[in-house]
């Protein structure tokens, strides 16, 4: 059903197809948002037929996140999931258009005098092409670092823990490419490429958002010294553990 009956007085604004994360699976479906009400109208065909239409009152709705779609309900494995909070609890619906769906919502939350989903003037956050650039030309591992550290300033635990793994992975493929053999420059180059675009995934479209808000820079002179740094020594401990 692509259409819901609007009470008297209401205006549809936006409406998309979307999927509600519900226990281990995730039901198909439309999300309608209007001036009063968010509506979940599940297909007719779904294997949980039980679960019927779900409504979420405006004024109840505390505020939103972007997260992960998680597989069985505990994994994170895509990030691409909307969450709203709201006083009955949280719902996660997995779309392609989350951005607009949080922005829409938070512009409505914030005529509401409730709490604001855009970033605080008093955040400071690194820049994207700051947190890119040292991904490229040192390791995929300060993306995620840095990454991190700005979801981390947002309060977006499920973003500073996918940040972190890929810091993580990149901490550790370093260390194990440098005692190996292994002589493909080029193809390490590529999965560095590929690797810190995914550890910086949507910082950019946060940080254009911030800044966009009055949201200050975080300071550049640390990691821009501690990172090479960082690099010499690794490659000298390693030099030392193959002699």
């Amino acid at each position: 059903m692509e259409n819901i009956e609007l009470r008297e007085g209401e205006q549809l604004i936006r409406k998309s197809p979307a999927n509600l994360q519900h226990g281990i699976g995730a039901v198909g479906g439309w999300l309608f948002l209007t001036d009063r009400r968010l509506v979940f109208q599940p297909h007719r065909f779904n294997l949980n037929a039980q679960l019927g239409p779900k409504e979420i009152a405006l004024d109840t709705v505390r505020g939103t996140r972007l997260v992960f779609t998680k597989l069985f309900g505990v994994l994170p494995l895509v990030p691409n999931a909307l969450a709203i909070d709201a006083a009955d609890g949280e719902s996660r619906f997995v779309m392609g258009e989350r951005r607009q769906w949080a922005d829409e919502l938070g512009m409505r939350l914030e005529r509401s005098s409730k709490p604001s989903v855009l970033p605080a003037k008093e955040i400071r956050l690194y820049p994207s092409w700051f947190i890119i650039l040292l991904g490229f030309c040192l390791n995929f591992t300060f993306a995620g670092i840095l990454s991190a550290i700005n979801w981390k300033r947002l309060g977006e635990r499920s973003l500073m823990r996918y940040a972190s793994f890929y810091a993580a992975l990149g901490a550790v493929l370093t260390v194990l490419y440098s005692l190996s053999d292994f002589e493909r420059p080029f193809l390490v180059f590529v999965i560095n490429g590929c690797a810190t675009f995914l550890a910086s995934f949507d910082v950019n479209v946060v940080y254009a958002r911030h800044k966009k808000n009055g949201g200050a820079r975080a300071n550049l002179l640390w990691p821009a010294l501690i990172a090479p740094i960082s690099v010499v020594l690794l490659s000298l401990a390693i030099g030392v553990v193959k002699q």
